[in-house]
């Protein structure tokens, strides 16, 4: 795969927000860089780097695999009960779908051959501004 790590997250990151948010309304953000601050956005979907690997080829110089943590935030449940765990797990199940989607329908680029799953998605709990929030990573590869 020719190209550097910033534009190909850069690249798939705005692939996640065309298909999430603008298409969809699925997330309120996506992003191609961890955050300081949602602004008490939910959910929303950040695209990070999750480290590379440049192994030289014979006489072709060298290929660069690029790997991505996509992090899917939700709220877990609203203090007035608006919102609830159960609506926090629908929205992981369908925004980790939608993602697949995107996976499936994206596999060759300007910027990587493949994608393909590294693991297992990871769903946990995180607490964000003194909220819970259930946070799912999903383990991307770049070839």
């Amino acid at each position: 795969m020719a190209g550097k790590r910033k534009e190909a997250r850069e690249y798939f990151a705005g692939i996640l927000n065309a298909a999430l948010v603008e298409n969809q309304d699925l997330v309120s953000l996506v992003s191609g860089h961890q955050l300081a601050d949602a602004g008490g956005r939910s959910p929303f979907v950040v695209a990070t780097l999750a480290g590379s690997e440049r192994k030289p080829l014979t006489f072709r110089g060298g290929r660069l695999t690029i790997y991505l943590n996509i992090l899917v935030f939700v709220l877990y449940a609203s203090a007035d009960g608006i919102w609830t765990a159960e609506n926090s797990e629908d929205a992981l199940d369908e925004i980790e779908e939608a993602i697949a989607g995107v996976v499936d329908n994206n596999q060759v680029s300007a910027y990587w051959g493949a994608i393909t799953y590294d693991g297992r998605t990871s769903p946990d709990m995180v607490t964000i501004a003194g909220e819970a929030f259930r946070v799912e990573t999903i383990s991307l590869r770049f070839d």
